[in-house]
């Protein structure tokens, strides 16, 4: 915990500073939006794991950036956006003092002609619980973004392990034994190798 402390405050809040600074940049605007997935991704494998802690370590340092973005007025609409849902995702928008900056950054994004904002944030698959209740405080819906197809069932003795998890991959279907050789099966009639049950 004190590590975290340590990185997280003399480190990840400085650096996060520095590039909000620079945000009118399109590389520094890009990679402030990476920051922000990423540390979004983290709080979601940590709320999978029923930890709370990174989001309630984070919430001050995500509250304070989107703080900083929305006083900039060269704050690219898309990084405002990557800001926003970070600190929604850390629980900003259920607390009424900290409520007011993401408040105030959806209304900036709402005016925005060349930005839709549903569509955008829709577009955009790691959401908290706390990020999704954030949200929906605004008036806005949000779920995470999960294909059907990708759902698998997990079988697990812990009772905390969640049932279904999104997944990159897909089960292949099992290998075709090898022809057999032997007498045939006394059930079914085919041909079974030595050994194996029904022969």
């Amino acid at each position: 915990a004190l590590d975290f402390m340590r990185l997280g405050f003399r480190f990840i809040a400085p650096f996060g500073r520095k590039l909000i600074e620079e945000c009118h940049a399109a590389e520094t605007a890009k990679l402030l939006r990476l920051l922000c997935r990423t540390f979004c991704w983290l709080l979601l494998h940590a709320e999978f794991d029923g930890s709370m802690f990174l989001s309630d370590s984070f919430k001050p340092v995500a509250a304070e950036w989107l703080m900083r973005a929305n006083k900039k007025p060269d704050a690219q609409s898309k990084t405002l956006l990557a800001l926003s849902i970070l600190a929604a995702n850390c629980g900003v928008g259920t607390s009424a003092p900290t409520g007011v900056q993401l408040h105030d950054a959806l209304k900036r994004l709402s005016r925005d002609s060349y930005l839709d904002l549903e569509v955008e944030l829709h577009r955009w698959s790691a959401y908290t619980q706390q990020g999704v209740e954030s949200f929906s405080h605004m008036g806005y819906f949000v779920s995470p973004a999960v294909a059907p197809d990708q759902r698998v069932e997990i079988d697990s003795e812990d009772e905390d392990w969640p049932g279904n998890i999104g997944v990159e991959w897909h089960l292949e279907g099992a290998t075709p034994p090898p022809p057999a050789e032997g007498r045939p099966c006394a059930e079914c009639g085919k041909q079974t190798a030595e050994g194996q049950c029904g022969e």
